[in-house]
């Protein structure tokens, strides 16, 4: 489960800076 959730966070983050 929390390797899972480090991985969607990583992925929203990737994309937030992005569009920052």
């Amino acid at each position: 489960m929390n390797t899972t959730v480090g991985i969607n966070v990583s992925s929203l983050n990737l994309p937030d800076s992005n569009h920052l």
